[in-house]
């Protein structure tokens, strides 16, 4: 009789062991699928705040309106040829349809701003509760871990069971520093210093890394073909300028000759250029002949 009584709260009290076990590794399980899902969060949090940053950025349209008061003050005053004036008529309806494209452009902006910024605001509230769950959940589990009593001896078959739970846990400790690590170099592209003037737009730089070669760059705003920038380079200079957003083109010439066309855009995204972070760049690096006399008849 005593000893099934024995047998009886030996069992009682191993249950109870058992329990308090399973109940702390799945309040660390659950702790550790909540720290993921923030680890997600975080990182659509930093994108969306990313995204915010860039269309917060509006265009700039001084210089088109400068273009214009230009172009109307050479209009008005009328002391030109007629195909000069019909250029500068031109030219003003491309200003002008530039301004109207700026202005759309800029009231696109600030509507999908005020759409993300709600979005952006709720995620900072979940990841926020989502913190206190899991920090609620492992006071819980090392209070629990604390109080009860460490086992002495295990079984082979509790070895394995650890064992494996190890390996788990490592391939989620694996799996979250990659995730961490990704929003590491995330964060660190949206913290990429931006080398900007309100007025003149990003900073960016034209190059001649020829040897021997004198090249000239000129710089067009794409749509409207106007030339903003002609930069004359001896081999081996280089020139910085300020441009606003937008599309552009730079024909390089030599000998008079158009020898290469390039099409970039400009944004506030910057890009590794030799070692240097800018917004732009436009380079030549191969050397041209000059070209033989031709033959006058």
């Amino acid at each position: 009789m005593k000893t099934q009584i024995f047998f009886v709260i030996f069992a009682i009290f191993m249950a109870i062991t058992t329990g308090v076990n399973a109940q702390t590794k799945q309040q660390l399980k659950a702790a550790q699928k909540i720290e993921r899902e923030i680890s997600q969060l975080r990182g659509q949090l930093a994108s969306i705040n990313g995204q915010i940053a860039r269309e917060s950025i509006l265009p700039d349209s001084t210089m088109w309106h400068r273009e214009r008061v230009r172009l109307d003050s050479l209009i008005i005053q009328g002391n030109a040829s007629l195909p000069t004036l019909d250029s500068w008529r031109k030219q003003r309806t491309s200003v002008l349809r530039r301004l109207a494209d700026m202005k759309a452009e800029a009231s696109s902006q600030n509507q999908l701003v005020a759409g993300l910024t709600p979005k952006r605001d709720a995620l900072a509230k979940r990841i926020k509760k989502l913190e206190a769950d899991r920090d609620a959940l492992m006071d819980v589990s090392i209070s629990e871990a604390i109080t009860q009593e460490t086992p002495q001896e295990l079984s082979n078959r509790e070895v394995k069971l650890r064992t494996n739970s190890n390996v788990v846990e490592s391939q989620e400790l694996d799996l979250d520093f990659k995730a961490a690590t990704q929003q590491m170099a995330l964060d660190k592209k949206n913290a990429a210093p931006v080398v900007a003037d309100p007025v003149k737009g990003y900073f960016g730089k034209v190059m001649n890394l020829s040897k021997y070669t004198i090249y000239n760059f000129v710089i067009f705003e794409r749509s409207s073909k106007i030339e903003l920038k002609a930069f004359t380079l001896n081999p081996g200079m280089i020139a910085g300028e300020y441009f606003i957003p937008g599309d552009y083109t730079c024909q390089v010439k030599a000998y008079g000759e158009v020898i290469a066309t390039y099409n970039f855009k400009i944004s506030n995204d910057t890009h590794n250029v030799f070692g240097e972070m800018l917004h732009w760049a436009v380079w030549q690096e191969v050397d041209v002949r000059r070209p033989m006399a031709r033959n006058l008849k």
